[in-house]
């Protein structure tokens, strides 16, 4: 897409280094997981303001709409091709892929991401994520984990939550790695 800027590529490429700190405890893919995210959401608000706008009908965009512009675009070169892509040609990313959703079977809500906000801590809000090769099951399991660890309801202290979030981490930073090396935001400029 390339509507970025010299300032979006600073903020992207600072957080995106930040997430790739080395990891002294299992509870520090929090803190990556969190930056990776900072990064994710700059590269988003850079590359689709205007497609998230008329998916808001005109309205200002919010993250959900942005992401919906990521999964649902549908051009030779989308994101969902990128996506499949590494599932075929990256034996660690479909490796740590189907870790992530045999993880997923032993959840409170069997194949989904529970929405953790109080009114909802059941599994009829839960993001399912039972088709890998679903990127907009992908993409939404990657933001409900993101909601959760945002709002303080994954917990530091808890070996399924950090495994959660670890693999996660994993599987978005080979995704974006890829997506920001070919559309330059990963080169020297």
């Amino acid at each position: 897409m390339n509507n970025y800027n010299r300032k979006s590529i600073r903020i992207i490429k600072s957080w995106y280094k930040l997430a790739q700190k080395p990891v002294k405890s299992p509870n520090d893919y929090f803190d990556r997981f969190i930056s990776l995210w900072i990064s994710f959401n700059a590269f988003f608000v850079a590359e689709f303001h205007e497609k998230a706008r008329k998916l808001a009908k005109g309205n200002d965009p919010w993250e959900k709409k942005y992401l919906e512009a990521i999964y649902s675009e549908n051009s030779e070169n989308s994101y969902y091709n990128r996506y499949i892509n590494l599932i075929e040609d990256s034996k660690i990313f479909s490796k740590n892929l189907y870790y992530f959703m045999k993880l997923l079977e032993d959840t409170m809500c069997p194949g989904h991401i529970a929405d953790m906000r109080r009114e909802r801590r059941n599994c009829d809000y839960a993001q399912e994520f039972s088709d890998l090769n679903n990127f907009e099951q992908f993409i939404l399991t990657a933001y409900q984990i993101r909601c959760n660890l945002f709002h303080g309801n994954k917990h530091p202290e808890s070996d399924d939550d950090i495994e959660i979030v670890k693999t996660m981490f994993n599987l978005l930073t080979e995704f974006l790695t890829e997506i920001y090396k070919e559309e330059g935001y990963l080169n020297d400029q």
